[in-house]
């Protein structure tokens, strides 16, 4: 199972990734694949953490939470834009923004 063939619609998306590094779940490289293909995401490995990095370390999914809002840009969201992209599907110049449709 793998959510890279649909990661192109995050390519403009304000995007945090954060992961335990010991997820028995879903493992840590899926995560820093996604980074990869992402490639404006902020991603963050929490040491020790399992799939729930939230109840493993509180406090610090909160931190880098907070710093990435405050830090990160809002993302005008359109739904005809992205049900436009589901249609046209990767790649057609997806890594090269945003299309004109204002």
């Amino acid at each position: 199972m793998s959510a890279l063939d649909r990661l192109y619609l995050a390519d403009q998306i304000p995007f945090l990734l954060i992961w335990g590094s010991d997820d028995p779940v879903i493992p840590v490289e899926h995560g820093r694949n996604a980074h990869e293909v992402v490639s404006h995401s902020r991603y963050v490995e929490i040491e020790g953490s399992g799939h729930w990095p939230m109840l493993d370390a509180p406090e610090q999914v909160v931190a880098e939470l907070t710093a990435f809002i405050e830090e990160t840009e809002p993302f005008d969201y359109s739904f005809d834009e992205v049900r436009e992209r589901l249609r046209r599907g990767p790649g057609d110049g997806e890594r090269d923004g945003p299309s004109s449709t204002a």
